[in-house]
């Protein structure tokens, strides 16, 4: 039987480090999103999707912030916050702090979007002791953060994510136990009958 050349040799490592390459990004994002869901779901995080213009360019129609809850007392000017809109608590604003002032022990911040031309016409008293302020933005991800909202489908995030880590982390280990693969035949061998020469 004739033994592997080098470039075959050479073939099959590229094809194994592919595969390892693809496995360890499959591992990788299964666990960003694991992560992600978790820190969501904790409270420590806040997924907002941004659904005005009031802050373009730099959180574009359609992106998702990502919010840390940091005490309030650390807010500064200059810092983009998740808060209840005034007066209509349901209703979620991502603006710029443009200054800060305290009345009652409670920190209030004055507020603009970045593409508007004039401050907000309200006043934000942030009650309790912590905030969300935006530390990240990502584009296009907007609308898919009003599906994680919901409880049911944060559930499912969480475990499809789990799922998937688990899948690529067996596969992972399954490869890495190294199975032979099947051995190849030579093309002008007959596998069921002896050569003649």
């Amino acid at each position: 039987m004739p033994t592997p050349t080098s470039d075959t040799r050479s073939v099959r490592r590229r094809g194994r480090l592919r595969q390892w390459a693809v496995n360890l990004t499959l591992a990788a994002a299964a666990l960003g999103v694991v992560a992600t869901a978790a820190a969501v779901l904790s409270g420590s995080y806040e997924a907002r999707p941004v659904l005005s213009g009031s802050m373009t360019p730099g959180l574009p129609v359609g992106g998702v912030v990502l919010a840390q809850r940091v005490p309030a007392v650390q807010l500064q000017v200059r810092d983009v916050i998740v808060f209840a809109k005034p007066g209509s608590p349901g209703d979620l604003v991502v603006h710029r702090i443009i200054k800060l002032s305290s009345a009652s022990g409670q920190v209030q911040a004055h507020t603009q979007g970045d593409a508007n031309n004039t401050p907000d016409p309200w006043t934000v008293s942030l009650r309790g002791d912590t905030a969300y302020r935006v530390v990240g933005s990502l584009p296009l991800l907007g609308y898919a953060s009003v599906w994680l909202h919901g409880t049911t489908s944060r559930q499912v995030l969480l475990f499809g994510g789990g799922l998937v880590c688990l899948l690529a982390c067996t596969r992972l280990l399954r490869r890495a136990g190294g199975r032979p693969g099947p051995v190849p035949v030579h093309p002008l061998m007959d596998s069921g009958e002896p050569c003649s020469t």
